[in-house]
């Protein structure tokens, strides 16, 4: 069938065809008086799975025929199978009486859908049941009524947005810039420093006495210095005041350290010099000092104050190498002894570069 004509056209045409070839003359020699009943098979083949089903075959055939003359008991069947071919749709269509086929049509359609040739076959399929079925299309749709009641009015627009304006534009407002910053100093851990400090002493000479210190680092690393020391603790008295006893020593050692603009470490050292008596009533039988020997360690703490300017701060704890024991010829003890451990608090100043 050419595509470019009608649906309803083609349908009669290719109905006519299949019923005008004579294949079916055995049933259409005369007109019972009433439809006789048959079988009707409907099949949907490859790529026909969105034809027609059976049911809506049937359907359809009986609003042609006005009549339902379907019965799976009947002699006389029909078999038809829809399939879509390279070339369009065809529909194979076999009438049998009992089991001895009696004719044989097939119905082509090149459409796009199954449905021109669909139709042709229930108009193929109602003239076989019943050769005098008006050759009519489709049956009409009843028309749709459509209410007279008038809708209800719609809704009246909402009223536009009320915009105002002010009468005064508005005036960027320019963020402040934030007041600079204050650099602080960071004090780098491998820089040089000397240091004038003031310590209180115990244990170092008989009874707390005030000390000076002065001190000198070289960096070794980042994270280490060497420590120059040198150490005077002030005379001091024992219980005897006809004697007093002083202290002066020199130090070598290292310290190690972290952080910069606040440092915080750990120093050890070992000291030599010469502790001396002063004889204020007697007359000394060896005048002169006596040999001082002493390991020291202890915590530091070092903060930057101002440009070059440190803050420092620690204890040492001062361990003799030898006590030694001053005496006086026929007495049974000696004036003075030195402790076992001694220590040492101190504060100062230093400046780095």
């Amino acid at each position: 069938m050419a595509s470019g004509f009608p649906k309803a056209f083609s349908t009669v045409v290719i109905a006519m065809g299949f019923v005008g070839t004579g294949l079916f003359g055995q049933m259409t020699s005369s007109r019972a008086a009433t439809v006789e009943p048959v079988r009707l098979a409907w099949a949907r083949g490859q790529g026909a799975d969105f034809c027609a089903s059976p049911a809506e075959i049937e359907d359809l055939v009986a609003k042609r025929l006005s009549t339902a003359p379907f019965s799976n008991l009947a002699r006389r069947s029909i078999e038809a199978i829809v399939e879509h071919t390279e070339h369009g749709w065809r529909v194979r269509i076999q009438v049998r009486e009992g089991s001895n086929l009696v004719g044989t049509r097939e119905l082509t359609s090149d459409t796009p859908d199954c449905e021109a040739v669909q139709s042709a076959a229930v108009l193929a399929i109602a003239l076989v049941i019943d050769p005098n079925a008006k050759l009519s299309a489709d049956p009409v749709q009843p028309p749709i009524v459509v209410s007279s009641e008038a809708p209800p009015p719609a809704p009246p627009p909402p009223p536009p947005p009320t915009t105002v304006t002010s009468a005064v534009p508005a005036q960027p407002i320019t963020p402040k810039p934030p007041p600079p910053s204050q650099p602080c100093e960071v004090v780098p851990q491998g820089q040089a420093s000397l240091s004038m400090r003031g310590a209180v002493a115990a244990g170092l000479v008989p009874d707390a006495s005030p000390a000076v210190e002065l001190v000198g680092k070289m960096p070794l690393g980042s994270s280490w210095s060497w420590l120059a020391q040198s150490l005077v603790v002030a005379e001091s008295q024992p219980d005897d005041e006809r004697f007093s006893f002083g202290l002066a020593a020199f130090g070598l050692g290292a310290c190690y350290h972290e952080g910069e603009s606040i440092t915080v470490g750990v120093c050890a050292s070992g000291w030599l010099g010469s502790t001396w008596a002063v004889v204020h009533a007697l007359t000394p039988t060896h005048p002169g000092g006596r040999a001082y020997m002493a390991i020291s360690v202890g915590p530091m703490l070092r903060m930057n104050l101002a440009g070059p300017v440190d803050v420092e701060l620690g204890a040492d704890l001062f361990v003799p190498l030898k006590r030694r024991a001053f005496t006086v010829t026929g007495w049974d003890e000696p004036v003075w002894r030195q402790p076992t451990v001694g220590g040492l608090g101190w504060g100062g100043l230093g400046l780095h570069f």
